[in-house]
This record gives structure tokens, C-alpha cells and sequence, in this order.
């Protein structure tokens, strides 16, 4: 008994691409960084500046490790595709990008 629009075949086909879809999608929500704060050396001002955040990509228990720092106008949201592209290709590689504030 074919479907209003289409055949079973095609209801079938696509069931498997919506499933597809959202288990594409819960992978790549799994990939979003994780940040943290380090402290840092005091200087000259408020002590609730004395620290760095960074955020990171890739599994905390590899053994590369990349760290990257963004120029003058940049921010850690510029490595965020390439972090992940990375640790994709290299599950080995823990990418760590520092957050100008």
C-alpha cells in the first residue's frame, strides 16, 4: 500500500536519513570544547584578573598536545573549526586555545 506522496521505499529512506541526521548532530554537539580558568602570576590590579581561560578540544589524556594563542584582534572562537577538524583526524591531539578577555 503505497504512502500519500510516495512509496514505502521512500518513507524508509527517509527514516534512515532523519536518524542519521540526529545522530550526526548529537556527535557534533559531544565535540564542544571545554573551558577552564588557569591562575596566573599577579600583576598590577584586581587579583580577580589573575588568571587565563582557555578552551579545550580533544581527549584531556592524550599525549600531543597543541596550544594556540590568538593575535591582537582574534579570539579563541577563531581556532574552534580547526580544533575540532584536528582532533577529529588525530584522536591523540588535545588542542588547547587561549580566551582573550
Amino acid at each position: 500500500m503505497p504512502f500519500r506522496g510516495g512509496s514505502r521505499l521512500t518513507a524508509l529512506a527517509t527514516a534512515v536519513i532523519c536518524a542519521a541526521a540526529f545522530g550526526c548532530a548529537s556527535t557534533a554537539a559531544s565535540a564542544a570544547p571545554r573551558s577552564f580558568a588557569v591562575k596566573t602570576p599577579h600583576v598590577e590590579g584586581p587579583a580577580k584578573y589573575d588568571r587565563a581561560y582557555v578552551n579545550a578540544f580533544g581527549s584531556p589524556k592524550a599525549d600531543d598536545v597543541l596550544i594556540l594563542m590568538p593575535g591582537t584582534f582574534g579570539g579563541a572562537g577563531d581556532f574552534t573549526l580547526a580544533a575540532k577538524e584536528m582532533v577529529r583526524k588525530n584522536r591523540n591531539l588535545q588542542v588547547l586555545s587561549l580566551i582573550h578577555i
